[in-house]
């Protein structure tokens, strides 16, 4: 599946500006959001996120919790152009509880590589994740953690990441 924000600027992996109208999650005629594209991401599959912010969110629970990438599927990948061009920015103060770059929970074999995330709550969010990798993301100015791996989120790997001027922690582990 692939994700493109609405200009070619800087793109590596797509042809075309985004459209969650028209899009299909193909290189030639992507989704404009990660949300979107989360909807029909299953076991095994693997989200290019292209060159540009990305900010629409996803319902993590009943309104309470927001994402801009939330994974609801074992051995997903998402991988960004870089973590300078592909960036998570969701809407709102970093200080709003529940807004998240990334959220995931209960999963297992994760791959998150080369995404930027910023001004959200927790940038990257996992709640008991395992076997999961964190690979050459950069996290800033998240009003809590950078990276909270968190209740029995064991087995997992963080490398090469950077995590930066975020209120509490960069990294929660």
């Amino acid at each position: 599946w692939y994700v493109n924000d609405a200009s070619t600027t800087g793109d590596s992996f797509t042809y075309l500006a985004g459209s969650d109208l028209t899009g299909d999650g193909t290189p030639q005629n992507p989704f404009l959001s990660p949300a979107r594209a989360m909807t029909f991401l299953t076991a095994g599959d693997t989200l290019w996120i292209d060159a540009g912010t990305y900010t629409t969110l996803d319902t993590v629970y009943a309104g309470s919790e927001t994402a801009v990438v939330h994974i609801r599927v074992d051995s997903a990948t998402i991988i960004g152009k870089d973590s300078g061009a592909s960036v998570l920015n969701p809407p709102g103060a970093n200080t709003i509880v529940g807004l998240y770059g990334v959220y995931a929970d209960t999963q297992t074999s994760l791959l998150i590589k080369n995404l930027g995330v910023m001004d959200a709550y927790d940038g990257i969010h996992f709640y008991n994740v395992d076997n999961t990798s964190v690979d050459n993301d950069s996290v800033t100015v998240c009003g809590n953690y950078g990276v909270y791996l968190r209740v029995n989120s064991d087995t997992n790997t963080v490398k090469n990441s950077v995590s930066s001027s975020n209120s509490s922690m960069g990294f929660n582990l």
